[in-house]
């Protein structure tokens, strides 16, 4: 095939996994008001006029085949278009029946319908749905279509490599291998892993990956979810880099929250009414920010609605707690040195609490500034995970997705041993020769990582590094604790138990500088 370039760079291809795509089998049907597709299903609510296995032709001729839900009118209708290569009728490799507890989503509540909705000719064009959902509406809205009236990105990643598969720097393509496995296509497709795997494509490559959030223009309403081990970091960059006011970013409690319940089904339906039609509602006094706070032992507290991200508002309390030698946290910094150390390649971790006295909320990303050295080797990476424990110093989670009734324990806690269904806190980490910061990529959260440079340590050497661990929003109960925990290896549950853990670069012990006139501390917010 003829050589395919990302600026200077030609990129490489992989032979795409070949579906068995049943027959096309175009038609219109109708359903009525109280229509079911299957006997579990919700039973439908209006009539709705069903286009099967319709052609769309793209710009370049290829063409395409969509399943279009209209309302039962002659009037002209906008579109609400959900695009990603998963497949059309719900059905595919990645769908609910595969998920443990179907993700906590009773088929009653689902039409059975959902994955093309409300496509029309009214000109006007919305874009929704989450994951590769929601990252191809950040790409497709920042080329301006001028059909595009909104998005509503349901959590997705905006810069693949920073955010998941080199973040911090540390290469981790197991999950981007598993997802190559199941792209279906006719001919070839970008090798993503191998290009994220070569030095010398890294620069034109990282550009072309990176979204611009400033040349989104339409009014854009942004889920997150702080269990996701991809997406979180995205959607909040994308609601502070949109260079407009028509922006909102609501945070949810569960996976399914997101999707099927009812309260938060209002919230995009008021939005999309707004930009799509032309009517005036309320949306726009819809507050900018609505955050879910997590307790992992009682009710999450939904919607706290405020004017911006909690943590750049004046009322908010900023920590800097120390790390001190004997694995607790101080208010002030040690006066005399001392180190600590973990084995690399092992299990070895350090573990460091603090006891809050009072009720407290711990809200947004937070940033463990450490000096260490590797006095066997020329490079290091460190991972931090913070956890919460009860006054007993068990450690707590939160579920990401209700319980089925009669479901035993056993079978929850079996089902939902990854970060997906299972969140423990929030994790981040740094390979510390990539530990290069772009001044003009940084924003007024977070700070970016060129990756574009790298810079080796001498053996022994100290390095002061700042490892980042992404937002979050958790509730401390007076007596209730913050354990951080520090190694050469993410800890706590995986991102899916099927995908390999990345092969560690570590040799021998990493040392930690704490107190005299190094550097240790956890930096965080409160409300």
């Amino acid at each position: 095939m003829a050589s395919s370039k990302v600026g200077p760079v030609d990129l490489k291809f992989y032979n795409a996994f070949k579906q068995n795509i049943p027959p096309l089998h175009p038609r219109t049907t109708k359903l009525p008001s109280g229509h079911r597709k299957q006997p579990t299903c919700r039973l439908l609510t209006t009539t709705i006029i069903f286009y099967q296995d319709q052609t769309l032709v793209l710009g370049d001729g290829t063409k395409i085949y969509a399943d279009i839900f209209r309302p039962q009118t002659d009037q002209k209708v906008p579109a609400i278009v959900m695009w990603g290569p998963y497949g059309k009728t719900g059905t595919g490799v990645l769908n609910l029946h595969s998920m443990p507890l179907r993700a906590g989503i009773p088929e009653t509540q689902l039409s059975g319908y959902e994955d093309f909705e409300g496509m029309g000719s009214s000109g006007k064009l919305a874009l929704a749905g989450n994951s590769w959902l929601a990252i191809s509406q950040y790409f497709i809205a920042a080329e301006q279509p001028p059909q595009l009236a909104c998005i509503a990105p349901l959590e997705g990643l905006s810069d693949p490599l920073r955010e998941q598969s080199l973040r911090g720097g540390i290469p981790n393509t197991a999950f981007n291998e598993s997802i190559a496995g199941i792209l279906p296509g006719r001919n070839k497709l970008e090798d993503y892993v191998a290009m994220s795997n070569t030095d010398s494509a890294l620069k034109s490559y990282l550009e072309d990956k990176r979204v611009d959030m400033t040349k989104i223009k339409v009014p854009t309403y942004i889920g997150a979810s702080y269990s996701s081990p991809i997406h979180t970091i995205g959607s909040l960059r994308a609601f502070e880099e949109i260079p407009h006011q028509n922006k909102w970013y609501a945070t949810f409690f569960s996976r399914t929250s997101m999707y099927v319940k009812t309260n938060m089904l209002q919230h995009p339906g008021s939005f999309f009414t707004h930009p799509k039609n032309d009517l005036h509602n309320d949306w726009p006094q819809t507050a900018p920010v609505r955050m879910a706070l997590l307790s992992f032992t009682k009710q999450a507290l939904l919607d706290q609605e405020v004017a911006d991200l909690p943590w750049h508002l004046p009322e908010i309390t900023r920590w800097r707690l120390h790390l001190s030698p004997t694995g607790e946290f101080t208010q002030d910094r040690q006066l005399e040195g001392g180190v600590l150390e973990y084995r690399t390649n092992s299990s070895d971790e350090l573990s460091f609490t603090y006891t809050f006295p009072a009720n407290s909320m711990l809200i947004g990303p937070s940033t463990l500034v450490i000096d260490i050295a590797a006095p066997d080797h020329d490079d290091l990476d460190i991972h931090a995970h913070i956890f919460k424990a009860n006054a007993s110093e068990t450690f707590l989670s939160h579920l990401n997705m209700p319980i089925p009734p009669n479901t035993p324990a056993s079978t929850v806690e079996t089902m939902t041993q990854n970060r997906i269904w299972r969140y423990q806190g929030p994790n981040g980490m740094i390979w510390a020769s990539k530990r290069h910061v772009s001044d003009s990529l940084s924003g007024k959260t977070w700070i970016t990582l060129s990756l574009e440079h790298e810079k080796k340590i001498k053996p022994g050497e100290v390095v002061r590094l700042r490892v980042q661990l992404w937002p979050t929003g958790i509730v401390y109960e007076a007596g209730e604790q913050l354990v951080l925990k520090v190694s050469e290896r993410q800890m706590g549950l995986p991102a899916l138990p099927e995908l390999l853990e990345p092969t560690s670069a570590n040799k021998g012990n990493h040392v930690l500088h704490i107190g005299g006139s190094h550097e240790a501390n956890l930096q965080f917010s409160t409300i």
